[in-house]
């Protein structure tokens, strides 16, 4: 399979980040034709060509006050301020809006329904209100199996203030959104099958407990299981995925100092939620600053990170690091290294440390260059020149190009290559 996101940041290295970031965004409306939040449990029939989408627009902005601010989720993926549902299976997808009234004594957020009438009018069908200054979460759900066979999904919001999460799920019962689940606080939460009986939990972070929710058959969220988590610390970001083959597990980074980061893991073993890092073994997830858990090398498998301080012999040089990625081994009971890397966060890049450079690497950094060798003798350099400077052209291959800065590369001959290696910041964007 040819690796776009890797063709697309090498013609960077003639555009400038802002370049590259508009043509990105034109190409995906390009390709996607629509610019709707679209649920993958929807069937979206309406709207499908441009036109259809400039009707509803108009007509949906006639349908609310005036004055007010648009808004879009937070943890949205692709930030949108209309969604599109089928929220009660008739295969016709009904249109959320959600806004903000500009009232400082009124913090409030509003959710107005649109549905396309026989008339083909965008007309609103339910409005409704919910406390919070900020739109965390919009998605639908197939929480519960229906009985009928009709399977409805549930509408699933999640507002902030102040930090603080309220957790809000409907069902569509006669056409009409009855909200089954009020004001459920949360700091985190996601959805999920983790014990893998084909229905969905929610599993939310409260305070100082990751709690395993189900929905039972009168529609009540029951705890399946729950574990109590580090006290005094900020869980910064909450992840599923699988931490050993066939195993998935929730990853939380942890903030714990303003200066310090951790990795927690919690499995399901026996239907219990399980913390699988001991306190002795969470200094090797240490790291400098929050990064997220993820699967790095694209084996279905989520790694953790550690960075350690980078020592260089100029003084005074800082935002330097060694980024190493780690997954647990199957008996969780030790760290496997996956992926390596040099970081100079100051400039924006990093270097892929490749496992076949035998033996341990030298790194010498200067105020605009890098030197990388080896044992065996070999040597490279890496520099860069300001784009802001005329005639800024270095001798040496150019291997990228950021907003701010050009890089070129410098070897011996019989020296690695690095052009697979070095990449942008930018480009994990």
């Amino acid at each position: 399979m040819v690796n776009f996101k890797r063709v697309f940041n090498r013609l960077g290295s003639f555009l400038n980040t802002r370049m590259k970031i508009g043509v990105l965004f034109g190409c995906i409306l390009f390709l996607t034709g629509c610019f709707l939040r679209e649920a993958p449990t929807s069937l979206i029939q309406e709207p499908t060509i441009p036109e259809e989408q400039q009707r509803m627009i108009t007509q949906i902005k006639k349908g609310l006050p005036e004055g007010v601010e648009l808004l879009t989720a937070n943890k949205d993926p692709y930030p949108k301020t209309y969604y599109s549902f089928d929220l009660n299976g008739d295969k016709r997808n009904e249109v959320l809006v959600f806004y903000r009234v500009n009232k400082p004594d009124e913090p409030s957020i509003n959710m107005a329904i649109f549905e396309n009438s026989l008339e083909r009018r965008w007309v609103m069908k339910e409005k409704i209100t919910f406390k919070g200054t900020d739109l965390d979460y919009v998605e639908v759900k197939q929480l519960k199996p229906s009985n009928s066979g009709q399977n409805i999904p549930q509408l699933i919001i999640g507002t902030k203030k102040a930090g603080l999460g309220s957790l809000y799920i409907f069902k569509s019962v006669d056409g009409v959104l009855k909200n089954i689940v009020i004001n459920q606080s949360y700091d985190h939460f996601l959805v999920d099958d983790l014990n893998r009986d084909n229905v969905l939990e929610l599993h939310v972070v409260e305070g100082q407990k990751l709690k395993m929710y189900q929905l039972n058959d009168q529609n009540q969220l029951v705890v399946l299981s729950e574990v109590f988590l580090d006290p005094n610390v900020i869980y910064e970001k909450m992840t599923i995925g699988q931490v050993v083959k066939g195993v998935k597990a929730i990853f939380l980074d942890v903030k714990d100092s303003e200066k310090r980061f951790y990795t927690q893991v919690v499995t399901l073993t026996d239907q219990q939620l399980v913390k699988r890092i001991p306190e002795s073994h969470k200094k090797n997830t240490y790291k400098d600053r929050l990064i997220t858990s993820k699967d790095i090398d694209n084996d279905g498998i989520i790694e953790i990170a550690s960075t350690k301080p980078f020592k260089s012999e100029q003084e005074g040089l800082e935002g330097h690091y060694y980024e190493t990625y780690m997954k647990l081994t199957p008996e969780y009971s030790s760290f496997e290294e996956v992926d390596r890397r040099y970081l100079n966060l100051n400039k924006g890049f990093y270097i892929i440390i490749n496992d076949e450079w035998v033996g341990e690497l030298k790194i010498t950094e200067k105020s605009n260059f890098v030197v990388i060798e080896n044992q065996e003798g070999w040597k490279t350099s890496i520099e860069w020149r300001s784009n802001k400077l005329e005639g800024a052209q270095l001798p040496g291959t150019l291997i990228g190009e950021s907003e701010e800065w050009r890089f070129y590369i410098q070897k011996d001959a019989g020296v690695p290559d690095l052009m697979e290696s070095f990449h942008l910041m930018s480009e994990d964007i």
